[in-house]
């Protein structure tokens, strides 16, 4: 990749009273000067009346259209699951989270998008990566911002990712993740 490498992260949850678990954080990430094009392309997927990819709210014909679309981006995308309860999702998040940026770093990506929560969640979050950056887990260059998915399309294929992996974990398959290729990594802790 040339210029700058950003990721863009989102979430999935699975939990119900019956038994445990689990939190899904997952991330896209591309080269910046790639960044006007699948935005354009993915716009291109948008069924009206909706203003947005959204895993979840899609249904099973259009979530195999999105599978494939992006497959076709050539992207690379990783995701972290971590064991988690009702009362535990922001624990989950938080060690999701942590080796996510982690292994960001470790590829040279300068800034990190998160689908921004609540302000205080939000603030939650800042925390903890200025908590992160002084203790040496990830380096000071990596810049943590939010943005919101209707104002950053590219935010639409980690949301999908994580969509794809909980899918695939509720199942015990690869059904969906195997779709992307070499180019996905799934880390449990």
């Amino acid at each position: 990749m040339s210029g700058e490498v950003h990721a863009w992260l989102d979430e999935s949850v699975h939990v119900n009273r019956a038994g445990p678990g689990f939190y899904v954080l997952a991330a896209t990430i591309a080269g910046t000067e790639r960044c006007d094009a699948i935005r354009t392309e993915l716009r291109r997927l948008v069924v009206s009346p909706t203003k947005r990819l959204h895993w979840n709210a899609e249904a099973a014909s259009t979530r195999h259209g999105v599978s494939a679309a992006i497959s076709d981006l050539g992207l690379d995308h990783l995701a972290v699951i971590a064991p988690a309860t009702a009362k535990k999702q922001e624990r989950a998040r938080r060690k999701c989270l942590e080796r996510l940026l982690h292994e960001l770093g470790q590829r040279e990506v300068t800034r990190v998008w998160l689908e921004s929560r609540q302000h205080h969640l939000d603030a939650r979050d800042r925390d903890m990566v200025a908590a992160l950056v002084g203790s040496g887990v990830i380096r000071r260059a990596l810049t943590v911002d939010f943005a919101r998915p209707l104002d950053e399309a590219m935010l639409w294929i980690p949301d999908a990712v994580a969509g794809m992996t909980t899918a695939d974990e509720r199942t015990g398959t690869t059904v969906w993740s195997a779709n992307l290729g070499g180019r996905y990594r799934c880390i449990r802790l």
